[in-house]
């Protein structure tokens, strides 16, 4: 057979094989098509062919996804700072429980030395530990000629029983602040005597003689503040570093703790320590 047979022979038959390809193709679905079919397959009447009819609607739907996503990211970023924030350790002042007084005071001490030796004049807060109470003459004695200013104070009534622990934040004028806390503290412990023996003579015997102790403590309290008692145990004071470092050769001193750098009282946790307190802390 020569060319032109075989062309005659196969040239047809490649033509409608290349018609049949052509013919697959047009019958084909376009990727438009095909996604508009899916559509309408799987959306519709639901919300997808509302957001495919109104183009304006898909585009408030997406602007709202967005808006939500941006949202909790901010509000993530929030929890977690807060939840830094929380974690973050407190600042306490005052030897831990089961730490020896002693080893506790004179590793503050050496805190506060080098503390001077590195930056003198530099202000924070400090726990000063009394070696014995003091009256408020005595204690505004203690920051003569110096510029310590007076934070906080801690006042207990030198009596038997269990007296009250008190915490005053001192204004400018430490010792009038003192005063009026005296005053107060004889009104309020003289009612609360009253008051105590009145429940006493109202509760069962077996449980009379708590009442009774209470009462007397009170009583004993009140007579204290009303005699302008040595009760400052403690107090939280601001200075240099230079001169808080100085405090403990003051003979009624008995140790100074320095917070770190920057620290304000309303973040300062304290734990005074009564002069009494020797040996560990319980």
């Amino acid at each position: 057979m020569g060319l032109s047979g075989l062309d005659d022979r196969l040239l047809p038959l490649w033509a409608r094989r290349v018609q049949e390809v052509r013919d697959t193709v047009a019958a084909a679905p376009s990727p438009a098509q095909a996604l508009r079919a899916l559509d309408d397959r799987y959306a519709e009447a639901g919300a997808l062919r509302v957001v495919r009819d109104t183009p304006v609607l898909g585009a408030l739907v997406a602007v709202a996804v967005l808006l939500a996503g941006a949202g909790t990211s901010l509000a993530l970023s929030w929890d977690t700072a807060g939840a830094a924030a929380a974690g973050a350790a407190p600042v306490v002042l005052g030897p831990p429980l089961g730490a020896d007084a002693d080893t506790a005071l004179a590793g503050a001490r050496a805190d506060a030395v080098e503390r001077a030796r590195t930056a003198p004049g530099a202000r924070s807060l400090a726990l000063v530990s009394l070696r014995e109470q003091l009256t408020v003459a005595r204690t505004a004695g203690l920051l003569v000629e110096s510029t310590l200013e007076v934070r906080r104070a801690y006042v207990r009534a030198p009596v038997a029983g269990a007296p009250e622990l008190l915490t005053v934040d001192v204004a400018a004028d430490a010792p009038s602040t003192l005063r009026a806390l005296q005053a107060a503290t004889a009104r309020r412990k003289a009612e609360q005597a009253e008051e105590l023996r009145r429940q006493a003579s109202a509760v069962p015997e077996a449980e009379r003689a708590s009442y009774e102790a209470a009462a007397a403590t009170a009583t004993l309290e009140a007579a204290a503040y009303a005699a302008d008692c040595a009760c400052v145990l403690a107090l939280l004071v601001e200075g240099t570093a230079a001169e808080l470092a100085e405090l403990p050769a003051l003979p009624v001193v008995r140790g100074v703790e320095l917070a770190p750098r920057g620290a304000s009282a309303d973040v300062v946790e304290v734990r005074p320590l009564p002069p009494e307190t020797t040996g560990v802390v319980q």
